[in-house]
């Protein structure tokens, strides 16, 4: 298995853990926002995917379709973070 294939993994099984441990029933609270997962969990999947990334556009064995959507994963990293 290659490394971005594991990380993208790491990151689905995180989401799915958080969504495990979330509380559920009637007495939760409704929010009229959308609701704000833990730092953890974004940081998790803002890692992996940021890895994946750098590890494609710094990689020669892949072309220029695939570093083209590792440009796009890493800006879409950064811009979440930055705005």
């Amino acid at each position: 298995m290659s490394l971005p294939i594991a990380l993208a993994i790491a990151a689905v099984v995180a989401l799915l853990v958080d969504f495990a441990l979330r509380k559920r029933g009637p007495d939760v609270e409704v929010a009229t926002t959308e609701p704000q997962r833990p730092m953890w969990i974004r940081a998790i999947v803002s890692i992996a995917f940021a890895v994946i990334a750098f590890y494609i556009i710094l990689s020669p064995e892949f072309g220029e379709a695939e570093k083209k959507w590792a440009f796009g994963a890493a800006g879409t990293v950064l811009g979440y973070w930055l705005g």
